[in-house]
């Protein structure tokens, strides 16, 4: 239990950061839970726990974090599990339409950028020259990311299988299913011929992997993609989105702690204001990328498609509203 001067310390925090005025508001947390999506999730969680205990020990209050997939992080956002979530465009898009979600921040880089790229990789030693090699049916074996991955399954399924009118499993020998830097050790392991990954993972690979740096070759970039955004309920206590927002959109500025707790926890510079009409772009890709795999989908029968497309075309319905209320 917090001793009586840690409890006003925390209550003095929300105060000065959530209101900015002498009265605290209602609904101001006393404890944040920051959901991660994670490949790795205890390593991710890790990495992150530093940050979570800074802004703990700021803002006098409990703070913990939750790290696991895309999916369950975004139900962790939905049933209250997590307070504010660190999701990639596509999994941001689905805490828009199945979260009530807004987004806030987006991450700068270390590296400068707020954006990144797919890519489709291979051994420098793989015998593999080109995207149409590659792409030999039957011939190769893939790695891709989850199906709710923006770089490991939406921008190549639409901008490469779709215009080819197939699908991963349809035209590799094999395909195996896992997180970038995963898929990663399996081509480096020669596990797998052929990989889906992002600029950024495959720049960080090869930072501590000094031989893929001319031992990966690129066949294949999509169009840039942004970053990783932060985002909580739109339902959520004005008082705490003003407290997160206060708090990410200043944290790392000046103290050379704070760079380091970012830069530890994913490589994160700073964080910039944002909102979901960044998704936009995407939004447009990532329900193609759905209603092509619906329509696919041979296992499904006709009425399954129709209720698919059905569900489907309801939370496009739901993003477009969202889009058109975000100021």
């Amino acid at each position: 239990m917090k001793s009586l001067p840690q409890r006003i310390i925390g209550l003095a925090a929300v105060v000065m950061l959530a209101s900015g005025c002498g009265t605290l508001q209602t609904g101001a947390p006393n404890r944040i839970v920051i959901g991660v999506q994670a490949a790795k999730p205890e390593e991710t969680r890790t990495a992150w726990l530093p940050l979570a205990a800074d802004m703990g020990k700021k803002l006098g209050i409990e703070t913990d974090v939750y790290a696991a997939s895309q999916t369950d992080t975004v139900d962790a956002l939905k049933s209250g599990k997590a307070d504010v979530v660190w999701l990639s465009s596509s999994a941001a898009i689905d805490a828009v339409t199945d979260a009530n979600a807004e987004a806030f921040a987006l991450y700068y880089n270390v590296n400068g950028t707020n954006g990144y790229k797919g890519v489709v990789i291979t051994r420098a030693d793989s015998g593999i020259k080109t995207l149409d090699e590659a792409l030999t049916p039957g011939k190769y074996i893939y790695a891709s990311g989850a199906k709710t991955s923006t770089s490991g399954y939406v921008l190549p399924q639409y901008f490469l299988f779709n215009k080819r009118n197939t699908s991963p499993e349809q035209l590799f020998k094999s395909v195996i299913y896992g997180g970038h830097f995963p898929n990663l050790d399996a081509l480096w392991a020669k596990k797998v011929d052929v990989a889906v990954n992002n600029t950024t993972d495959l720049a960080a690979f090869q930072a501590r992997t000094p031989e893929a740096k001319n031992g990966i070759v690129v066949l294949w970039e999509s169009p840039l993609v942004p970053n990783d955004v932060l985002m909580v309920r739109k339902d959520a206590p004005e008082a705490t989105k003003r407290l997160l927002r206060d708090f990410f959109l200043s944290y790392g500025k000046n103290s050379e702690a704070e760079k380091e707790y970012l830069k530890k926890a994913s490589g994160i510079a700073y964080f910039v204001p944002t909102s979901i009409k960044l998704l936009e772009p995407v939004s447009e890709f990532k329900f193609a990328t759905e209603r092509s795999g619906i329509e696919q989908n041979a296992k499904l029968s006709a009425e399954e498609k129709t209720a698919q497309m059905k569900a489907l075309d309801a939370r496009v319905a739901i993003f477009k509203k969202a889009l058109a209320e975000t100021r």
